[in-house]
């Protein structure tokens, strides 16, 4: 579920399917081995927080503090799903890992910073303690461990878990301000901002020398916000380290029932930290491959399990039977079928398979309204939600079909995609062209346009990006058909400015170079579907490298 708040980086929502995604596909797991949690029921919450403090989880205001946003329409009954979910998903591991004696993981967990009376850090419901706590009134008895290995000291833990004298807490976390309350029962070894690989795996081999009696169960928060380029972690430790640190932890409880949940991470890599902490739990070295995309995998996954007759009624007798009559001149002629092909209900059906109704539904938006049209060759898709007094446009697209690079391809003659509720600020600036913020579903809409194309049999999906900044944002899907105009997108790319500017520059007044102000030129941008396409996007090497250094020597004055 996308969160969108000012620009505050808030958990990358699709961590966990992206991590489990790669650890079904290569083996690591099972289907059979994967469950959807629970709820946790309010009475279990009530365990260990304040009941006067859960009552004021229904208002968006308490959620906005939790949070760290200003921003009040936040989607609140989506949010406290998500935080029930994570609590009932690490209470389930806990009793599968204690009755089969294994490594349970719970994909979403480890919200460490909910105190007993208070939420904050983007935590609202304590789902360690809680677990703990419901599994003591069943009668667990008997020493546990706590090792927090998030980038943040586990100081709601610490509030939560105070009375149990039987639980240990160890952790490593990056010098802040944050006080954890010391004592026996209470470890947090300090690293220093922007801690490298070496000196972070020293000082968890440290903590881990403190393990003096084995526990009855371990509750293990494998933080991926340690890992580097982190916006809140703070510390500088690569992939393959957290890989080695994970290592490290379930050697060390080798033997004891343990539920690993992944804790913060702040980065559109965290899921690959994720997956390297299933890997090790289950004791594979298998690495994630750099090329992966879990989004891609899932999306193309899901068409396959797509009835195509669902989506253009072909077996739909009532459809067929209205199409023959208008053929014929006896009925009026049933409204154009969007790219000649899906119904209205074949819509969606489609966005409701592959999640993106139920994803803005859970961001908060009702009575969700869809609208198709038709203007001579450009189908246009509009998604609209309720908003104030009126209604606002969520999702606004338009397609055509059209020729290019030796192929046909589906065109997006214009996408737009924003959060009507939310405003800028100086985090989130506007970009050339938007007319306000966006839903954080990019990914989601570009892999369907993909399937779209590869279902009505096209070569690819096509663009123009009116800005740079459109062209940047599609980069890792889309290449700009002529090598001359890759050459010189390629070189912008390498410009040390923000996003905001660079866009804004250059199609304002254009970039200062000796031959005279660079400008942004939109030029079509493609993303092959066939290997008609991606033979033609291969073409002009040399004229794409000779453009690339050119302009790089053109900027030199600005670089």
């Amino acid at each position: 579920m996308p969160i969108a708040a000012h620009g505050r980086p808030l958990l990358d929502p699709r961590r966990g399917d992206d991590a489990l995604t790669w650890a079904l596909d290569n083996g690591i797991l099972r289907s059979t081995e994967v469950s959807e949690p629970t709820e946790i029921a309010w009475s279990d919450a009530a365990l260990v927080h304040d009941p006067a403090y859960l009552e004021t989880l229904d208002s968006p205001e308490a959620l906005a503090r939790v949070l760290g946003t200003d921003e009040p329409l936040v989607p609140v009954s989506g949010l406290l799903e998500l935080w029930r979910r994570a609590t009932g998903g690490v209470l389930a591991a806990a009793r599968w890992s204690r009755a089969r004696g294994g490594i349970g993981v719970c994909l979403m967990g480890g919200f460490h910073h909910a105190e007993r009376t208070r939420g904050g850090g983007f935590c609202a419901l304590n789902d360690v303690a809680i677990a703990i706590a419901r599994l003591r009134a069943d009668g667990h008895r008997g020493a546990i461990v706590v090792i927090d290995l998030d980038a943040h000291p586990p100081d709601g833990l610490a509030d939560c878990l105070r009375d149990d004298g039987e639980v240990d807490i160890l952790s490593v976390s990056v010098q802040s301000h944050w006080e954890v309350p010391k004592g026996r029962h209470v470890i947090d070894h300090r690293v220093p901002p922007r801690c490298t690989d070496a000196p972070y795996l020293a000082s968890v081999r440290r903590l881990l020398g403190e393990l003096h009696q084995r526990p009855s169960l371990a509750f293990y928060l494998a933080g991926t916000d340690p890992l580097e380029g982190d916006p809140l972690g703070g510390l500088s430790v690569s992939a393959e380290a957290l890989r080695q640190r994970d290592q490290l932890v379930f050697r060390a409880l080798r033997g004891v029932p343990t539920v690993a949940v992944p804790a913060g991470g702040y980065t559109d890599r965290a899921w690959r930290v994720l997956a390297g902490t299933l890997a090790a739990a289950a004791g594979s070295r298998l690495p994630v491959d750099a090329d992966y995309d879990p989004l891609q995998r899932r999306t193309r996954y899901l068409a396959s399990q797509l009835d195509s007759s669902l989506l253009s009624g072909e077996d739909d007798d009532d459809i067929v039977d209205a199409e023959l009559m208008a053929q014929l001149g006896l009925a009026p002629r049933p409204p154009d079928r969007f790219l000649d092909y899906y119904t209205r209900h074949g819509v969606e059906h489609a966005l409701s398979h592959y999640g993106l109704l139920p994803a803005l539904r859970a961001m908060g938006f009702a009575d969700l309204t869809l609208e198709l049209s038709r203007q001579d060759e450009w189908h246009r898709l509009q998604l609209s939600a309720a908003h104030g007094s009126g209604r606002a446009d969520l999702i606004d697209l338009c397609l055509s079909r059209r020729d290019l690079a030796g192929g046909r391809v589906l065109f997006v003659e214009w996408l737009e995609m924003r959060d009507p509720r939310l405003t800028y600020t100086a985090t989130r600036p506007e970009l050339p062209g938007q007319r306000g913020p966006g839903l954080g579903l990019a990914p989601e809409v570009g892999h369907l346009l993909f399937v779209i194309a590869q279902r009505l049999s096209l070569d690819g999906v096509a663009l123009v990006p009116a800005h740079f900044h459109v062209a940047w944002m599609a980069r890792h899907r889309f290449t700009f058909v002529d090598p001359e105009q890759r050459g010189v997108f390629d070189a912008l790319c390498d410009m040390p400015l923000p996003l905001a500017k660079l866009s804004a520059v250059l199609g304002r007044d254009g970039l200062p170079t000796p031959e005279g102000p660079l400008k942004w030129h939109p030029d079509p941008m493609l993303c092959p579907v066939t290997a008609r396409c991606e033979a033609a996007l291969a073409e002009g090497e040399d004229v794409y490298e000779a453009s690339y250094e050119a302009t790089r020597a053109r900027l030199g004055l600005t670089l």
